[in-house]
């Protein structure tokens, strides 16, 4: 009550879901609202898929901006009960964290921290202080026996009831629809009987996480692509086209015998570069390269794996690009990434200057001109010449060419200019125009 929250931690099986519910019915009068978010672990490979039903991921702005509205729409005092936080993916993660550090929502937490790796950003609630740790070790607690006796209850399911399981071991949870599409009504109502599954929302959810872990340790690599196969063919029948959808369908069709097409695949990619999640962007990027190396996706691979700090991989991507076959516009959306790989991942800010320069040389738009010294601006900066710097940064802001590409690198130059030279009374407005512009 009087902190951001309490973090419930024990292994699976102890009750932990069980007593968050208990004590959020408990405190639901004093809030305005009560949201449950269920991680899981099929969706913590999708960014913002356990907000999905809370938030709607907008179709433009990068990480920054989208997790900035996330929390408008989120924060207003309501009690949110994050159940398997220890699933989260890493953005639904960075915005519990923000949440609870700014208290503008009360936090219930249930997570097992002994069996797979915690988002840091989690594990930092209860080291860092913010909320309230709760250990749940009960007498007589066996991990083994309760490994046991689930393994028996699954085995001993009806067949239907089974593969229902099999499915949310691949895409937990499921809409209703799909589930009654891929299994029939009747498994799912002998499903939710036997006590296997439970409908939720409108979507069926196993009755608990360790079901679905006990298919899944059972199933092999066919197994698992098959079932990828018909949900893939499902969640495309069924059309939803929200930012999370398209990644959900994305995710499940990477290992399926339907790969989605290279132009969707790579635009998948595109959006988890965008939210900043680099090793699904990566993932997915690599699938298509693998199909259908085009520039656009040896693009988003090259950024996905710089940003990783993997600079030598990122350069071998890139430098498999011709650029003498490119446009002016490619030519700029190639050199830049590479310049900035070789300058900062590679560290070898010769190459890389003089990469730009002879870039340079090969363009004539103004616009294309101005951003390249934009980003030579920084270049300057981060070589220690911190006047010159200053004077291609100021040159650049005042060009009525820049477009926010270029004003993104000379603000960011700018304000790390004016830190250094003493000065701070211009260093915020810098970093707020380095920031609305989108920087890089």
């Amino acid at each position: 009550r009087t902190g951001a929250g309490a973090a419930l931690i024990g292994p699976a099986g102890v009750g932990k879901t069980t007593l968050a519910r208990d004590a959020a019915e408990r405190l639901a009068p004093d809030f305005p609202r009560v949201d449950w978010v269920r991680a899981t672990a099929s969706g913590s490979a999708v960014p913002f898929a356990a907000f999905e039903r809370l938030l709607e991921v907008p179709e433009t702005g990068k990480t920054a901006a989208v997790l900035r509205a996330a929390r408008e729409t989120l924060g207003d005092g309501r009690l949110l009960v994050l159940d398997d936080a220890h699933l989260l993916d890493s953005l639904s993660a960075a915005l519990v964290y923000q949440l609870a550090v700014t208290r503008t929502v009360r936090m219930l937490i249930t997570a097992t921290v002994d069996r797979a790796p915690v988002p840091p950003e989690i594990s930092a609630l209860w080291r860092d202080g913010v909320v309230t740790r709760i250990e749940l070790n009960p007498p007589g607690h066996d991990d083994r026996r309760l490994s046991a006796q689930v393994d028996d209850f699954v085995e001993a399911l009806p067949a239907a009831s089974h593969r229902l399981l099999e499915y949310l071991a691949v895409a937990d949870p499921l809409p209703l629809t799909d589930a009654v599409a891929l299994a029939g009504t009747d498994a799912v109502d002998d499903a939710v009987r036997s006590g296997a599954v439970v409908v939720d929302d409108d979507r069926l959810r196993p009755a608990h996480p360790l079901f679905v872990d006990a298919v899944r340790r059972a199933l092999g690599g066919p197994d698992l692509r098959r079932l990828r196969t018909a949900l893939v063919e499902r969640l495309a029948a069924s059309g939803a086209d929200s930012v999370v959808g398209r990644l959900r369908r994305a995710v499940v069709a990477t290992g399926s015998d339907r790969p989605q097409p290279v132009a969707d695949a790579c635009a998948a990619a595109q959006e988890a570069l965008r939210l900043g999640d680099l090793e699904l962007s990566e993932r997915l990027g690599q699938a298509a390269l693998g199909r259908e190396p085009d520039l656009a996706t040896r693009l988003t691979v090259g950024y996905a794996l710089a940003w990783q700090g993997r600079g030598r991989e990122a350069d071998a991507v890139l430098a498999e690009i011709d650029p003498t076959a490119l446009t002016e516009d490619e030519l700029m959306a190639w050199a830049l990434p590479t310049a900035a790989n070789q300058f900062w991942m590679l560290s070898e800010p010769e190459r890389a200057t003089a990469f730009l320069r002879a870039t340079r040389g090969k363009v004539s738009s103004p616009a294309a001109l101005t951003t390249l010294d934009a980003l030579s601006a920084t270049f300057t900066m981060n070589a220690g010449n911190v006047r010159r710097a200053m004077e291609i940064a100021d040159e650049v802001l005042a060009s009525p060419t820049a477009d926010d590409t270029a004003i993104g690198w000379a603000a960011s130059a700018a304000a790390l200019r004016s830190a250094r030279m003493g000065r701070f009374g211009d260093v915020d407005a810098l970093a707020e125009q380095a920031m609305a512009a989108g920087h890089p």
